[in-house]
């Protein structure tokens, strides 16, 4: 097929990869925008040769590419969610041969993407958001059909000097975030999942793989041991991230927001623990634990420090009476004192 010669209309197709390989470059080549260039370049291939443009060939071509790059971002929350969120709406959308008004596919397209992303959103931040289908359904249009066109548009014409689409497409942004800081304040916005162990996040995937070839009983019971062992795991009460900067004790934090840890810790939000002088302390019946992130802190309750079952510090702290009570970063404690070293997930 490459030997013939195709319509001059044709030429349009490389000029527009050409135009989005530049988009990528300037957007900074994010996980999800590697991800949507392959594929779409995919896609115009097989209009070239005629063959299907969207296929799970192509999100698995995608998939092995970028961890041909890079293998460790498979570990990271945008390349499980960007990939989670296309394979199930390829999938979906093959298996329904139907064709479908507008609104139906787009309404479809968002509940696919948030039941499949569903297992590893619960993983990755430990909490659903209730509304966020709605918020999907208000907000992507204003995204796809205002923000974006605006944005291309100011790219070229600020060549020029002239900066009113840009204008415009601040104007939008800021609509959007005034509605998701509205839906983000409704009633039971956030439905808390605790921790979720990564052996719980193996069997729905496990499950995942059953249904879609076929073997929707297996999934069903999959997800149904899943959902028993899940439940029966003990739930952590602190944890914190890598580097101790942030604590989080029973769905509270010790600071309002950290910009190393923005999807952890909104800035909208006002559970925040309640700390004195920069020093935050945690008690149960079982044990307790101060935390710190400033040297001051440190230094005025130095002499008392060994008199907690644990200490967390954003600073390294030498104390050789009590050394072992200093925990390093990654770690969780569950409600009777037991200490788990984990790699924050939330980064």
């Amino acid at each position: 097929p490459f030997t013939r010669r195709f319509p001059s209309r044709n030429l349009a197709i490389p000029l527009t990869v050409i135009c989005l390989f530049g988009y990528l470059f300037f957007s900074g080549s994010g996980v999800a925008t590697v991800r949507s260039f392959i594929m779409i370049s995919l896609g115009f291939i097989a209009t070239l040769l005629g063959r299907r443009v969207f296929t799970l060939r192509s999100v698995a071509i995608a998939f092995g590419s970028i961890l041909l790059v890079d293998p460790f971002l498979l570990m990271t929350a945008g390349f499980q969610l960007s990939f989670a969120a296309v394979f199930g709406i390829i999938y979906f959308f093959t298996k329904s041969a139907k064709k479908h008004k507008f609104f139906y596919n787009f309404f479809m397209t968002t509940i696919v993407a948030t039941i499949w992303t569903l297992p590893f959103v619960a993983y990755i931040f430990a909490s659903f958001p209730i509304y966020g289908i709605l918020g999907n359904l208000l907000l992507l249009p204003i995204f796809t059909f205002v923000i974006m066109p605006f944005v291309f548009v100011g790219v070229i014409t600020s060549l020029l000097g002239w900066t009113a689409p840009f204008m415009v497409s601040d104007w939008a942004y800021k609509i959007v975030m005034h509605i998701a800081d509205g839906l983000g304040k409704l009633p039971f916005a956030m439905l808390d999942l605790g921790s979720v162990p990564p052996l719980a996040l193996f069997i729905v995937f496990a499950g995942m793989f059953f249904f879609i070839s076929g073997y929707k009983n297996r999934a069903w019971i999959l997800w149904s041991i899943c959902a028993i062992y899940w439940i029966g795991q003990s739930q952590p009460v602190l944890k914190t991230t890598n580097d101790n900067e942030v604590v989080e004790f029973n769905g509270t934090f010790n600071t309002k927001y950290s910009e190393n840890h923005p999807f952890i810790i909104p800035r909208e939000n006002f559970h925040r623990s309640e700390c004195t002088g920069g020093a935050c302390e945690y008690k149960t019946e079982k044990w307790t634990a101060i935390s710190f992130q400033r040297f001051m802190p440190i230094y005025k309750n130095i002499e008392r420090l060994c008199d907690f079952d644990f200490i967390i510090s954003y600073l390294p702290i030498k104390l050789p009476n009590c050394q072992e009570k200093v925990l390093p970063g990654g770690i969780i404690i569950y409600k009777n004192g037991t200490v788990e070293h984990v790699v924050t997930r939330t980064y």
